[in-house]
């Protein structure tokens, strides 16, 4: 239930943030798909700008990227196959997937990057 929540009370804060802004949107919407069947909202396609296509995008090849848990880091081609596979159950944006294919490699670089905090 907490994981589930987590987008929800993000997009909470964002909005206290960032009022008069679609930053606290795209947060929130980052788990949801074209189809409808994400979460929080079950937004479909028609919901779904642009910015919150992008974050989901985003959002799912920084996880794959990321070594998680339950499992280590998955390379490139994995990654590609994974998302193609969701432009083709139509979870994401073909064509936001598309521009991120054209950048793949700098993208892989910098989500395997560590954060500073300074």
């Amino acid at each position: 239930a907490c994981m589930l929540r987590h987008s929800f009370d993000t997009m909470q804060v964002l909005k206290v943030l960032f009022p008069h802004t679609k930053i606290a949107e795209w947060a929130g919407y980052h788990h949801e798909n074209l189809t409808g069947t994400g979460y929080p909202f079950h937004l479909s396609a028609n919901e779904l700008d642009l910015g919150s296509r992008i974050v989901a995008v985003a959002d799912i090849f920084q996880a794959l990227v990321q070594k998680r848990p339950y499992r280590e880091p998955l390379n490139l081609t994995e990654i590609k196959l994974i998302m193609d596979d969701m432009v083709t159950e139509g979870k994401l944006d073909e064509k936001v997937v598309t521009v991120l294919e054209q950048f793949h490699e700098e993208c892989y670089y910098l989500a395997q990057s560590p954060v500073s905090i300074d």
